[in-house]
């Protein structure tokens, strides 16, 4: 749920409609890949599926600490954080 309210604050306002809509649009696409890779990667790899999953999390969380903070500053101003 965090990943919309931070797409809707880092783009201009000028662009923020279309890139919004590309937002969502790679949000299907890549639960849509999960969702068909899934079962194959269960039948191939089995347990180790959790191991690809709990990587990318790890991945996440890192990539979490790299996000600047965006509490208490205005639209028009967060553009310069980026």
């Amino acid at each position: 749920p965090i990943v919309w309210v931070y797409c809707a604050e880092i783009f201009p306002m000028r662009c923020r409609a279309r890139a919004l809509g590309v937002t969502t649009v790679a949000n299907w696409v890549g639960n849509f890949i999960i969702a068909q890779f899934t079962p194959v990667m269960l039948d191939t790899i089995q347990f180790s599926t959790f191991f690809v999953f709990g990587f990318f999390c790890f991945l996440g969380v890192l990539l979490s600490a790299y996000i600047p903070e965006t509490k208490g500053v205005p639209l028009e101003n967060i553009q310069e954080l980026f």
